[in-house]
């Protein structure tokens, strides 16, 4: 799924078994949440531009969990439950609070922000 240009709520969500699940937005977005559960192989959700609200959420077994985000955002917040291979979230710009959060197995945790940040959580 994909989006460009000025949204008031953008939200995905994906129940079940998938080998590859992408989501990506660029522009204005109010609202932007995207969420899975069940085997993923590949889960990533990337936002380019101004957003209220940044929300990604899994629970389940996922080879490869990425989440990336640049510009102004007031909430980020990444969360993850289940067996992961490579859980990665990364954020550039402002932004007011920065929350990942993880529950089980993992190979790779990375977590990373560049810019300026109110509250950092790991």
């Amino acid at each position: 799924t994909s989006c460009r240009g000025s949204v008031r709520r953008f939200s995905t969500s994906c129940r079940g078994s998938v080998s590859s699940f992408t989501t990506s937005c660029r522009g204005s977005v109010r609202r932007f949440s995207t969420s899975c559960r069940g085997n993923v192989s590949r889960f990533s959700t990337s936002y380019r531009g101004s957003v209220s609200r940044f929300s990604t959420s899994c629970r389940g077994g996922i080879s490869s969990f990425t989440t990336s985000c640049r510009g102004s955002v007031s909430s980020f917040t990444t969360s993850c439950r289940g067996s992961v291979s490579s859980f990665t979230t990364n954020c550039r710009g402002n932004v007011s609070r920065f929350s990942t959060s993880y529950r089980g197995g993992v190979s790779s945790f990375t977590t990373s922000c560049r810019g300026s940040v109110s509250s950092f959580t790991t």
